[in-house]
């Protein structure tokens, strides 16, 4: 016999996971249809969330430098030393520099939203390209950040359709991009998309150096 505690455990992990539906019925009859409930009432919520992207402008200063810091911030602040966080955050996402970067015309932020609430940012840019791209029509995404509670509500996917929209509308033969060589689950995303590695670039951070893989998506126009 289980006990409660068991009990509860186990429809903790099941709901978390999602997985093993079938497991969970044969096993444990009774607590299938709370558990079943749970994942169907999130997935409604995922449903019916509205996302939104728009176009950002000199006003959304604040909001980009914000998104920027937080997420590359809690990406990365595990695997690099607090010193070279600073240097590269304050440099990065500093708001003179975002606000330079908006008037820029070779430059298109988008923002997202998840039912009004910030989510995350692309920055578009116009003006770099690569010999491997072969001399084509070429537009670079140079960030694309997501708040990690809104990994999983498609807010990246959003971003990622718009750019690509954006891209053809321009009639861009190439899409491309730099993602660090262990950042496993972005590369998973774009690959998703079609992109596929053609090379490597140095990535400075404060003193450090990482490695990012370069990636590109051939657009069909």
């Amino acid at each position: 016999m289980i006990d409660k505690n068991t009990i509860s455990d186990f429809i903790v992990e099941f709901y978390t996971s999602k997985l093993h539906i079938r497991f969970g019925f044969e096993r444990h009859r009774f607590i299938f249809i709370p558990v079943f409930i749970s994942v169907f009432e999130e997935g409604l919520y995922l449903w019916r969330m509205e996302i939104t992207v728009r176009l950002a402008n000199v006003d959304d200063v604040t909001l980009i430098s914000k998104i920027g810091y937080d997420t590359f911030y809690e990406t990365w602040k595990d695997v690099n030393s607090p010193t070279d966080m600073d240097v590269y955050l304050k440099k990065a996402f500093n708001d003179q520099v975002i606000f330079a970067d908006i008037l820029n015309p070779s430059n298109t932020f988008l923002i997202a939203f998840a039912d009004n609430v910030l989510a995350g940012y692309v920055k578009i840019r116009r003006d770099r390209t690569y010999d491997e791209l072969n001399g084509e029509s070429a537009i670079e995404i140079e960030r694309i950040y997501v708040y990690n509670e809104f990994h999983s509500k498609k807010v990246g996917k959003h971003l990622m359709d718009e750019s690509i929209r954006i891209s053809i509308d321009e009639g861009h033969k190439w899409l491309w991009l730099g993602v660090n060589v262990d950042n496993h689950k972005a590369i998973k995303f774009y690959n998703n998309y079609g992109f596929e590695i053609f090379g490597e670039k140095n990535f400075q951070l404060g003193e450090a150096v990482d490695t990012d893989y370069l990636m590109k998506k051939k657009l069909k126009i």
